[in-house]
């Protein structure tokens, strides 16, 4: 019998009906997720949503010149960019995905359509999470695959090519070994307690994964092992056409089963699972031979898996919080060898049409069996406070654990990055930033949920009796961060009430309604991250690039293309602004506070934006010239070995705040830039970049001592050699690290919490390895 068995594994099943169900559930995956998508995109980017997407195409349109533009931002919605047109994309999706499910000779052009919705949503949804990415690829290994006949028919007209059998198992493996090497390479032995963290402080929990962080330690750490043997070892095994390969689907998929019950994240389990039915045809993959690569009839074919393995592998080291950005990374700019650099330049050509990705997510440590959260609050009148809640995240000690995957609720599924400021408006999307060059200059979501409620659009993003009771919209709202801890299913059972609430500290301050914030929303090229270079050269700004290479007169040259600013301004900059900042610069920014006051005082708010701009611009310039220094390691100064690019940039601010002489004297004769590093410090160089975005790095600093404080217990640890070796290669690709110790020791004190004082817990790693606070009691408790 046990040979009967393991012979049945063996032969797996038809591979016909294998592929005719592979086809089919990434149909029913795409009809799920437009049907999440339907209720979620007027609010999201309606002409009233939370972030328009006619005001960000219309910035685009500014701002990048035609056919690039649409190349680099490919969406139908410039042909029509109105609430209708974005109700209408995932309409249109719903019926392609129908077809693709029916079969026939239209479910090629199903899945055509299906991702041409999606591709065009991409942009004012942001999908960007690990099952939007996964999506995406399928999609493409779809298009490989043969012809499905028409219900009730399950199965496709024929098997496809062996090479594309091939790369679906490869997809499975990438995603559920990527995963496992980002929690268990690296974890200690503490860190078998792991779940108890992860389920409590999940984005979504679902009811049952609510119950389920209060199992014992030694039915947690056993769930755990069984995780580590499906990602790790079970991965492998997707490699393996045979027996084994049918384990590993089976394991795989209970594993998914097991994530789809006890979170909600999305429609990740069940498009997974719909990946584990390759590995269940074992005749396929064996038939692949030398002769059939190579043949000419099948080499379109070939050639784009060729080209997807190739992406794969080059991804396949990072993860899904890096997926938008690693090929917009500035440490290419430095490869020794300078042809190492073109693979990465293909794949960010191809990047907007979302054909490759890197995945894992979680961290390999145990973190707390706490959650942090903002709570959002507005008021009539500035004394009394109403607060509203989610539709789904957690906020409030009542908030209940529901149901969700597989719908998607995007927004609440964010706040969770909003609350640890893991948002690209952070100096963090240095380094793992989305594809949008806009987003660092952008306001943060907190602001612009703010602004929505002081408008009277509340109702569509948060729940609160206040707000339907009130026939005029609020005239404050403020957000706060707290931390919620889970309460004992007996309070549950009893009293509803799930979650201990402490409030813990600010996230946004009191806010009226500013009439200029949707005019100032979106920001001007020179206002982008610092280390958006290869997005520089691709908008107008590469036309200010290139009139500096060619020598032009710069402060004609600097306002030569813009009509928004003038020799006026120039000069204003160069006799006020500069003077200012250099006076004021230091390394140490204690007395910031104090010098945005005056800063403030001096100068109003557009005169401040003009300023910012200008510097941006000069920056921009002298990049051009410097550039090739920098690249080549033109830069020698003891104790300045080695500049990241964002090094680089603060470098070319600290000269400019020397003077115009200086700016002249470099762009002259670059190689004098040399003279000017033996005083140069990052933070020092920072202080004009500070005053310009102070509130973004109050907001920054506050949030990177919350991520410290929930990875407080590790920080102290010594790290394995391996690790310590990547955090040592961190540093030298990336400044942005250097920049936020800096940042984690900057803006502390009563002038920066709004009258919330960060009372960040402490935490401490038990004897059983569990994460919890020390003196949890000193906290303000908050009740109803």
């Amino acid at each position: 019998m046990l040979g009967a068995w393991w012979a049945g594994l063996q032969d797996g099943l038809p591979s016909v009906l294998v592929w005719g169900l592979v086809s089919r559930g990434i149909g029913l995956v795409y009809l799920i997720s437009f049907l999440s998508l339907m209720p979620q995109t007027v609010q999201t980017a309606g002409r009233r949503g939370g972030m328009p997407i006619g005001l960000r195409l219309q910035k685009v349109r500014q701002d990048f010149g035609a056919p690039q533009r649409y190349w680099y931002f490919p969406t139908l919605l410039w042909l029509h960019s109105g609430n209708a047109m974005l109700r209408l994309l995932p309409a249109l999706g719903v019926a392609a995905a129908c077809l693709v499910i029916y079969g026939g000779p239209f479910g090629l052009l199903g899945l055509a359509l299906c991702y041409l919705c999606y591709l065009s949503l991409d942009m004012p949804m942001g999908l960007i999470f690990p099952w939007d990415c996964l999506l995406f690829e399928a999609t493409w290994l779809g298009f490989c695959l043969p012809a499905t006949l028409p219900l009730p028919e399950l199965a496709s007209t024929t098997a496809p090519l062996p090479a594309v059998a091939w790369v679906f198992r490869l997809l499975l493996f990438r995603v559920m070994f990527g995963f496992g090497k980002q929690k268990f390479f690296g974890s200690r032995s503490q860190d078998s307690i792991y779940l108890r963290g992860f389920l409590t402080a999940q984005p979504l929990p679902s009811p049952l994964g609510w119950y389920a962080q209060k199992l014992p330690a030694w039915v947690l750490r056993l769930m755990l092992y069984a995780m580590f043997l499906v990602e790790i070892p079970g991965a492998m095994c997707a490699l393996l056409p045979g027996p084994l390969s049918v384990v590993a689907a089976v394991s795989t998929a209970g594993l998914m089963v097991g994530i789809w019950l006890f979170g909600s994240f999305g429609y990740f389990s069940l498009l997974t699972m719909v990946l584990c039915l390759p590995l269940v045809d074992n005749s396929t993959p064996l038939q692949f031979s030398w002769a059939a690569l190579t043949s000419l009839q099948n080499l379109p074919i070939h050639a784009l898996l060729a080209l997807h393995t190739f992406g794969a592998l080059l991804a396949f080291p990072f993860n899904s919080w890096v997926g938008q950005s690693w090929t917009l990374w500035t440490v290419y700019l430095r490869l020794p060898l300078r042809w190492l650099a073109w693979p990465v330049a293909v794949f960010r050509e191809l990047h907007p049409y979302r054909f490759v990705h890197p995945y894992g997510v979680f961290p390999p440590h145990a973190f707390p069996a706490e959650k942090a959260a903002v709570i959002v609050e507005v008021s009539w009148n500035g004394s009394r406070w109403y607060e509203c809640e989610f539709n789904y995240f957690a906020t409030h000690e009542r908030s209940r654990p529901r149901w969700v995957a597989p719908h998607h609720p995007r927004g609440d599924q964010a706040v969770i990055y909003e609350t640890y400021g893991l948002n690209p408006t952070t100096m963090i999307s240095t380094v793992a930033g989305p594809w949008d060059p806009y987003a660092y200059g952008t306001q943060p979501a907190a602001e612009v949920l703010c602004q929505r409620i002081l408008q009277g659009d509340g109702l569509a993003f948060v729940r609160s009796e206040a707000l339907a009771s009130h026939s005029e919209p609020p005239a404050r709202v403020r957000l706060r961060t707290v931390l919620l801890q889970p309460e004992s299913t007996e309070a549950a059972r009893t009293e509803g009430r799930y979650w201990k609430r402490w409030v813990i500290g600010p996230h946004t301050p009191e806010r009226a309604l500013n009439p200029s914030f949707w005019a100032e929303l979106l920001p001007e090229p020179e206002q982008w991250n610092p280390e958006s270079v290869f997005w520089r050269r691709r908008s107008r700004l590469g036309r200010l690039m290139r009139r500096a290479r060619a020598g032009e007169p710069i402060h004609q040259a600097v306002i030569a293309d813009t009509a928004d600013l003038s020799a006026v301004d120039v000069q204003d900059f160069w006799e006020q602004c500069v003077p200012f900042l250099r006076e004021r610069a230091a390394a140490s920014w204690e007395r910031v506070a104090a010098d945005v006051d005056d800063f403030r005082a001096a100068f109003d708010r557009d005169r401040r934006r003009r300023f910012e701009r200008l510097m941006g611009r000069y920056t921009v310039m002298m990049e051009a010239k410097l550039l090739p220094l920098y690249c080549y390691r033109g830069f020698e100064a003891e104790g300045v070995a080695g500049l990241t690019y964002l090094h680089f940039w603060m470098f070319l601010q600290h000269m400019i705040m020397k003077g115009p002489e200086v700016l002249a004297e470099v762009l002259a004769e670059p190689e004098r830039a040399n003279t000017h590093l033996s005083d140069f410090q990052l933070a020092r160089a920072a202080y004009g970049m500070c005053l310009f975005r102070y509130e973004a790095m109050v907001f920054d600093a506050q949030k990177l001592r919350l991520i410290s404080a929930v990875l407080g217990p590790y920080d102290s640890a010594p790290l394995p050699t391996t690790q310590q070796k990547l955090v040592a290669l961190a540093y030298r690709m990336f400044g942005y690290f250097e920049f936020a110790d800096h940042l984690k020791r900057s803006f502390q004190g009563a002038e920066y919490d709004g009258g919330y004082p960060e009372r960040y817990p402490v935490f401490e790693v038990k004897a059983s390895g569990e994460v919890a606070p020390q003196g949890a009691g000193e906290f303000v408790v908050e009740r109803g």
